[in-house]
């Protein structure tokens, strides 16, 4: 069924090759690129404007889940918590998310490592509950091969 997919995204995409393969490229705006000693915002300004425009800082909308599926309570202070959790699925879930969207795995993993900062901070997401505890895997764990 995959493959099926994948047939017709190749299809369409080469049909919009093709629509455009006699068409001039566009014109670039011009002055985009600034010459180095023009530049006067450095690497930490740039990017704080970045994570600001693209929501790299994530408001805690994911808080309350991860909440209901980790507790601090003193009975389960044995089980791994939320940041551990992550932290052992984190290469395959970077692997699916990089398949699944295109995007690079060095940005899903700094997404990933801000989520261990935030719910290593975050004294209310302790250990998993029983019922999270005997899913034996996690959706990402064994990802199918195509």
């Amino acid at each position: 069924m995959r493959a099926g997919r994948r047939c017709k995204k190749l299809e369409y995409m080469d049909a919009l090759m093709r629509s455009v393969r006699e068409r001039p490229p566009r014109a670039r705006q011009p002055g985009r690129d600034r010459p180095l000693r023009r530049l006067r915002r450095t690497l930490r300004q740039h990017y704080r404007i970045k994570r600001r425009h693209y929501g790299v800082d994530y408001p805690n909308f994911y808080d309350r889940d991860l909440r209901r599926l980790f507790s601090d309570a003193p009975e389960f202070a044995a089980n791994i918590t939320a940041a551990q959790f992550i932290g052992r699925i984190r290469r395959a879930t970077r692997r699916v998310v990089a398949e699944w969207t295109g995007i690079y795995q060095y940005t899903i993993d700094q997404v990933i490592e801000d989520m261990i900062g935030q719910v290593a901070a975050s004294s209310s997401c302790g250990s998993p509950c029983r019922r999270t505890r005997r899913a034996r895997s996690s959706p990402c764990s064994s990802p199918s091969r195509r």
